[in-house]
């Protein structure tokens, strides 16, 4: 039976009571719990003492002993916010079935007792509900989590960490999140404006602004924000602008050395901007100050991939994904490491885990379909490629593949039509002379397709703009002289040749090509030269780190802070045969 408590000791009971909130108010855990602990005492083991207790010891990480002492007391069935801390504490633990069972067995309880009216949490099915989320993801059940993520954020549309779980791991398509961002009732809310912006912000970045942003401007007071930055700098990201995107993160860290959310993309932007030296210096600072987290050993196998150091950027990465498995973009950083020496099985393995973490996300399912391309299942790539295109079709880069596979199966009119869409879309974004790899890609294939179709004075064209932004490529050189050659412009088609021979003297082409010129020039006719048949090429280049094939995918949440490749796709000297191959594979951050 409980014993009588004299006035004395209900005294002291109410004076430790204030004492454990003082304490846990001013960060000092150890004593909050001592006190904690002499209440319960006090009290026979009262609710209100057993849960701050519990709470205490939840503080300090020892997540055993606080779900022990809630169970110890029975009250983890007798009330709600009991059952919560008690499945945290689970979660934490890494007993991700325990914490569901828990929940799951106690789902249809109504909490009706005398003890079910203490509730020291607010909006405590809103807690419950993103707690079961959290629980589902970390169980690979993302279609549960993204209904209970869901649910969450409309039982309390202010649970921002719901919204930011479903758009961080790219559970959601950019579709998906237009639908879900129309349904939640802002209307209800006194701050709608400012919740709207919040909430678009942090949204797909792949248009150029979202119509939700377009809508409704964001309170003066808010312009300085540094998360609202952040989301600028990603969206100046995903349109290719990458200076200005750096520009955006150097000045945010520069306020905010350790802003997470900055992390990821300010990592990307100097991968894209190939900035060795600035990205050395932030992966030694991640070293030294999170050698615990993904995202440090993640920066630190960018660094040794952007400088062509592939078996440690496998090693790193591959730390990256042990630290947390569910970092989707070391698992694209992985999975170049083994593109790169043409390891596609491998690759492959890599990407389809990235895919499988991130399925809102085109990058992996552009990766994918890439090496498919490689090891010439051309089905299989076209699947992958409409599917990433589905899911993003504002990236020139899947238009580019597709139009890559259009023209090996021999359909020349609508790969030139993908390819004119791809160009259209690259005069949308980005600056000129950092895309110039992306840009070399798709004019270079576009004018193959032209020479294919015969309309050699439009090949003509865009292989002159093609070297403006790439003039030592072979390549180009000898396309051009190809096009003059058809033409009837022996002169301008045998220097040519000359110059994509002194450029790769190996090109076998070239070689032909120029022969036949010769002796064209002599007394040939025109009927025995030979077909100059370059075939085309992807603008996905696994040589080098593509800042969008990490970075769509980058995102705080993404990292786990506890709390996400445009690409250079064109080689330097491209191959003989005239192949184009580019990295693909984002918010992230």
């Amino acid at each position: 039976f409980k014993v009588a408590h004299s006035k004395n000791t209900m005294g002291s009971l109410a004076h430790f009571r204030k004492l454990v909130r003082a304490s846990l108010d001013q960060h000092q855990h150890a004593m909050a719990s001592f006190w904690a602990d002499k209440a319960v005492s006090l009290s026979d083991g009262a609710i209100e003492d057993v849960f701050w207790l519990a709470q205490c010891y939840y503080t300090t990480a020892q997540y055993q002993r606080a779900a022990h002492v809630l169970a110890r007391h029975d009250y983890i069935r007798q009330n709600r916010c009991c059952l919560y801390l008690a499945a945290k504490c689970l979660l934490e633990c890494k007993e991700h079935e325990e914490a569901l069972a828990l929940l799951q067995k106690n789902q249809t309880n109504l909490f009706d007792g005398p003890l079910a009216t203490f509730s020291p949490l607010n909006d405590i099915e809103s807690c419950v509900r993103l707690l079961t989320g959290m629980i589902y993801e970390a169980l690979d059940n993302r279609t549960q989590a993204i209904e209970c993520y869901k649910a969450a954020l409309h039982q309390n549309i202010y649970c921002v960490e719901a919204f930011d779980r479903l758009s961080a791991h790219h559970m959601l398509t950019g579709a998906e999140e237009r639908a879900l961002f129309d349904s939640l009732p802002f209307d209800k809310c006194v701050d709608a404006a400012v919740l709207r912006t919040l909430y678009a912000s942090k949204m797909k970045k792949y248009e150029p602004e979202p119509p939700s942003m377009s809508a409704v401007a964001a309170p003066p007071q808010l312009q300085g924000n540094l998360d609202l930055a952040v989301s600028r700098a990603e969206r100046c990201f995903y349109a290719c602008d990458f200076r200005r995107s750096h520009e955006l993160t150097a000045r945010v860290l520069d306020l905010d050395p350790y802003h997470h959310a900055c992390l990821p993309v300010h990592i990307a932007c100097q991968v894209e901007l190939k900035d060795t030296n600035g990205l050395f210096y932030t992966a030694h600072k991640l070293v030294d100050n999170y050698p615990e987290k993904a995202i440090t050993w993640f920066a630190v196998g960018c660094y040794y991939f952007l400088i062509k150091n592939d078996q440690q950027a496998r090693r790193y990465f591959g730390k990256a994904t042990k630290l947390d498995p569910r970092c989707g973009p070391a698992w694209l950083g992985f999975g170049h490491s083994f593109a790169v020496e043409g390891e596609h099985d491998q690759a492959m393995a890599a990407y389809s885990s990235a895919s499988r973490l991130m399925p809102g996300c085109h990058l992996p399912l552009l990766c994918v379909g890439v090496e498919y391309m490689h090891t010439n299942n051309l089905r299989l790539a076209v699947q992958h490629l409409t599917s990433a295109h589905e899911i993003c079709n504002f990236d020139p880069l899947v238009l580019n593949e597709l139009a890559v596979v259009r023209y090996r199966e021999g359909h020349f009119a609508e790969s030139a039509s993908l390819l004119d869409t791809a160009r259209e879309l690259c005069t949308r974004i980005g600056d000129p002379i950092v895309c110039a790899s992306l840009w070399e890609a798709i004019l270079f294939n576009l004018a193959r397709v032209h020479q294919k179709l015969g309309d050699f004075e439009s090949a003509l064209i865009l292989f002159e703009q093609t070297l403006v932004l790439a003039p030592q490529v072979a390549a180009a050189h000898a396309g051009l002289a190809y096009s003059h050659h058809r033409l009837g412009r022996l002169d301008r088609a045998i220097l040519g040749y000359h110059n994509a021979l002194a450029l790769d003297p190996d090109d076998v082409f070239s070689s032909s090509l120029l022969r036949a010129a010769l002796e064209e020039q002599g007394d040939l006719g025109p009927d025995a030269m030979p077909e100059l048949d370059l075939p085309l090429g992807g603008a996905l280049d696994v040589s080098s780190l593509s800042g969008r094939s990490v970075a769509m995918a980058m995102t705080p949440a993404a990292f786990d802070f506890g709390g996400r490749a445009s690409v250079s796709m064109v080689t330097d000297t491209p191959a003989s045969t005239g192949v184009r191959r580019g990295l693909g594979g984002g918010r992230g951050a």
